[in-house]
């Protein structure tokens, strides 16, 4: 698969009965490798910021710790989109010194927060573009202080973390992430109760499952197969993807659907672009399982009946890898 269709496969989707705004948030899994809708304008992929600034790694965390609230987040959220296009940038910390840095700035930046009225609609985008761009790094050194974020009383912040510690894949996480997903029962027996261990709702569910899927430890198997029996669409597939990146085939008859048009026209808020970009998830997931199921559906996709040309080459591709 070429690498613009792999870089897609990192988002997710969501069900008929939301609008089109929340289905876009739910579906970022397979368009972005962020929850950008979810956690506010965190657009790191595909453009740059204020392209006149230098953007130097020792710069920005100057920035990020001495300058004004608006040049603070700014700079971080700079940060992240560094980091997020280009691994070799100036703006990467790679020597320990620069890593304890960013560390120490993402300390400063819970202190910082405190002083910030709740009224302040900008209050939380410092942590967590802070969050995001650690986990932009790939690195694991900043699993434990991300860990932190979890118990904040912000869900930006606990979305951005839950989603960073997927990016590192951060395996201590994995039994923290799953009791999020755990925690959703207490919130249906007690709806109301606004507590952080409490009152976890279905775009939370749905990033713990993505990054369960990054994490890619199979003691997070159970749990995900619990999940295909979900209420929400969005993420008994989203469950079914995970399950296949470790090599379990429990959701192959729903990555099987995903593969079907047909499928789609159950869900009235799926236009044909979403629908486009999941049957490529789903082409490039069946690849994990390789199994028979699929056959008939990709040969299909394969065919001159599909129109969309992205469709017809992955499937070939995939069709030659499985079964040629």
């Amino acid at each position: 698969m070429e690498q613009k269709q792999q870089n897609k496969i990192n988002d997710s989707i969501s069900d008929a009965t939301m609008s089109s705004a929340a289905y876009a948030r739910f579906y970022s899994f397979f368009l972005l490798p962020l929850m950008v809708a979810v956690l506010g304008s965190l657009f790191f992929i595909g453009f740059k910021s204020i392209t006149e600034e230098d953007n130097d790694f020792t710069k920005l965390i100057s920035d990020i710790n001495d300058g004004s609230h608006s040049k603070r987040w700014h700079a971080a959220y700079r940060l992240g989109v560094e980091l997020s296009a280009n691994s070799n940038s100036k703006a990467f910390p790679d020597e320990q010194r620069e890593k304890d840095m960013l560390i120490n700035t993402y300390k400063n930046s819970i202190d910082y927060e405190k002083s910030i009225s709740e009224d302040n609609k900008d209050k939380y985008n410092l942590r967590s573009y802070l969050t995001i761009a650690m986990g932009k790094t790939k690195d694991t050194y900043y699993g434990e202080i991300l860990l932190d974020g979890l118990t904040s009383e912000s869900s930006t912040i606990r979305l951005s973390t839950i989603q960073s510690l997927g990016e590192i894949q951060y395996k201590p996480a994995v039994k923290r992430i799953s009791n999020i997903i755990n925690f959703t029962n207490c919130c249906k027996e007690s709806p109301g109760i606004n507590t952080i261990t409490c009152c976890v709702d279905d775009i939370e569910v749905l990033t713990a499952v993505i990054a369960l899927g990054k994490i890619s430890d199979i003691n997070s198997i159970p749990l995900l197969k619990k999940m295909l029996n979900h209420e929400q669409p969005n993420i008994i597939w989203d469950s079914a993807i995970a399950l296949a990146k470790m090599g379990d085939d429990s959701g192959k008859a729903i990555i099987n659907d995903l593969l079907d048009r047909k499928f789609y026209y159950n869900y009235k808020n799926i236009n044909e672009e979403e629908m486009i970009n999941t049957i490529l998830v789903a082409v490039q997931i069946s690849l994990e399982l390789k199994d028979p199921i699929f056959e008939e559906n990709l040969n299909y996709l394969a065919s001159s009946l599909e129109s969309n040309p992205d469709i017809r080459n992955a499937a070939k591709i995939t069709i030659d890898k499985i079964y040629n």
